[in-house]
């Protein structure tokens, strides 16, 4: 499956291709391997097909900013949310059109290393596979946890002194930048086809 999103497939049918070669990222590898679960309730905007296969699909979806604080943002306003485009490998795509709510676990896991930076940020607002997430290290106990604004990455080791060894010959500190670029998937979980306020209103009635 092509993490490519359904509207720049749809751009690929129409425009022509640039004069020029894109620069193409080289996948991250390291040693440090993570996978990342988080729940969120988002908003459908696209779902679709893989057109090579037919096999597999793909959900584009709206979410808060901060999915563990509040469901809520503001369509209009950038800073409060995150478009997550994900491989759905459970079929969910064939069920859910643009305007419904899901509940639904995001799944990141992939491969971090270190890199210079001055600040937390997700690649053109939107996370994805392939694209670049940067986020912010810290360390306690023997347990490393990169915060990406949207999820959280956390590693252990055997013990504390394997870890200290590992982020030493990595060059890793407690406030160090590390880059992923971490498949995303999701799986969904329950589909509403109302509106948060539609939801809240009717719960309220049937209280």
């Amino acid at each position: 499956m092509l993490p490519t999103p359904w509207t720049a497939l749809l751009r690929s049918q129409f425009y022509a291709a640039p004069p020029y070669e894109p620069c193409v990222r080289k996948p991250i590898r390291s040693p440090l391997y993570f996978e990342a679960r988080f729940r969120i309730r988002g908003k459908v905007l696209q779902s679709c097909m893989c057109p090579h296969c037919e096999q597999e699909g793909e959900l584009y979806l709206r979410v808060a900013r901060a999915p563990g604080e509040s469901w809520a943002y503001d369509p209009k306003d950038p800073q409060t949310f995150v478009d997550i485009i994900a491989f759905d490998p459970k079929g969910s795509y064939f069920q859910v059109k643009p305007g419904d709510w899901v509940d639904a676990d995001i799944v990141c896991f992939g491969y971090m290393k270190r890199v210079r930076a001055t600040r937390i940020e997700i690649e053109s607002n939107i996370l994805s596979s392939g694209s670049r997430k940067i986020g912010r290290a810290s360390l306690d106990e023997g347990r490393l946890t990169v915060d990406f604004a949207v999820f959280k990455a956390s590693l252990t080791a055997t013990s504390e002194e394997e870890m200290t060894k590992v982020l030493k010959s990595l060059r890793i500190r407690d406030g160090s930048f590390l880059e992923t670029d971490c498949s995303v998937d999701v799986e969904v979980k329950a589909i509403n086809r109302q509106s948060i306020g539609q939801a809240r209103r009717g719960s309220r009635r049937r209280n």
